[in-house]
């Protein structure tokens, strides 16, 4: 199956609570990942040349896995959620944030972008209680789908800074990969052997 149609197939069983837990479980992931990423190397990752132990290879690695998922979750959840006229708005903000972003530093993106996971992952629980009712927030759902379409642009903004490349192209093969056993999980209960779960 191609890609897309596994991204359809999600789209399809999960119910937007389902993908937006998954959204803010995600996002705390990627910022776990760059936290110990940048704690194993106190920063030492230069854009052109890479400064890189065996471990912080493997650290830096776990980061671009984490920055997979959260892209293949957002591209769902963009799909899911949002019309699309909200994903022009989404494109439009990750071109402005570009050229913020563009004069950042590797640590002032890695900093960014683990705060940014933090706002993705509140703003994704933010609107699923909006939604839902059970557990009210004084923001009204519109304003919540605001904010999570901002923090999720502002997200794919840092990534593109971060993950140039040779990253972009493992991000690619990740999210392809993931997306067929997310939808072999759905459908039919294969088990990821000893992997790393979407």
């Amino acid at each position: 199956m191609e890609y897309q149609d596994n991204l359809k197939i999600v789209e399809k069983i999960l119910s937007r609570e389902a993908l937006l837990n998954q959204m803010a479980e995600e996002a705390v992931e990627l910022a776990r990942a760059i936290l110990l990423y940048r704690d194993k190397t106190g920063h030492r990752r230069y854009w052109g040349s890479a400064v890189f132990s065996d471990s912080s290879l493997t650290e830096w690695g776990e980061v671009v896995e984490e920055g997979a998922d959260i892209a293949l979750v957002t591209e769902v959840v963009l799909a899911a959620s949002f019309d699309s006229d909200e994903r022009k708005i989404f494109k439009n903000i990750i071109g402005t944030m570009d050229v913020v972003v563009s004069v950042l530093t590797t640590r002032e993106v890695l900093e960014t972008m683990q705060k940014v996971c933090h706002d993705v992952a509140k703003a994704a629980l933010k609107l699923n209680r909006a939604a839902g009712g059970e557990n009210p927030t004084p923001i009204s759902e519109e304003y919540a789908r605001k904010q999570l379409l901002c923090h999720m642009a502002s997200m794919m903004a840092l990534q593109g800074k971060a993950f140039v490349g040779t990253d972009q192209e493992k991000i690619e093969e990740i999210k392809e990969e993931k997306a067929a056993r997310w939808v072999g999980r759905l459908m039919g209960g294969i088990e990821d052997e000893g992997v790393h779960e979407n």
